[in-house]
């Protein structure tokens, strides 16, 4: 059955004979004798491009709906969410990630190299060999794009991951003594990542 879109009527047949002539691609005489039959093989291929453009373009429009629509079933976490937790519970904290929360890492500077195309300013040398994580957030259906150092994104990671404050935050020291946990976690609510928090087992 041909696809509706682009008015084609192709059928499938099986156990059938088709002769070797049918088969032949090349030079040969027109078994169709219509303009777009007389083009170069390629100028029709360009035509079926744009076909797949298309079909492209809109799976593109749909998974943005859908990104748009849950963007906003879900508000971002408030910054005075945690001002009524005790403070001896703070560590059991488990932050929810915001369904537009996304986290890249990358063997190479994705985000320099996503920067760099993104600017007017001059090219300047990129270390293709760095890698780089990156943080992507939506808040308000604005994309925002962070980079994130790796102490910084051990503790995301384990974050989104459900892990309790207490144990993301060791891990991110582990990585780095002189991190610092209140900043981070007040970027990262200010940036949208979390919808929500719960209090794990203490």
């Amino acid at each position: 059955m041909g696809l509706r879109g682009t008015g084609s009527h192709h059928i499938s047949i099986e156990n059938a004979f088709v002769a070797d002539h049918v088969l032949t691609l090349g030079p040969g005489e027109l078994s169709v004798n219509a303009p777009l039959y007389r083009h170069p093989a390629h100028l029709i291929a360009l035509g079926h491009g744009a076909v797949h453009i298309g079909i492209a373009q809109v799976a593109i429009e749909d998974l943005i709906g859908e990104g748009d629509a849950a963007v906003a079933a879900h508000e971002p976490l408030a910054a005075d969410a945690l001002a009524a937790v005790p403070p001896c519970r703070l560590g059991d904290l488990v932050f929810v990630p915001h369904p537009a929360t996304r986290f890249v890492r990358s063997d190479y500077p994705a985000l320099t190299i996503f920067a760099a195309n993104r600017s007017e300013d001059p090219p300047h040398p990129i270390k293709a060999t760095e890698p780089e994580d990156a943080l992507i957030t939506r808040p308000g259906m604005e994309v925002i794009v962070c980079y994130l150092s790796p102490d910084a994104a051990e503790f995301l990671v384990a974050l989104i991951s459900g892990d309790p404050l207490g144990v993301a935050a060791a891990r991110a020291i582990e990585a780095s003594p002189s991190f610092d946990i209140a900043a981070n976690v007040a970027g990262l609510i200010e940036a949208g990542v979390f919808s929500a928090i719960t209090l794990g087992d203490a």
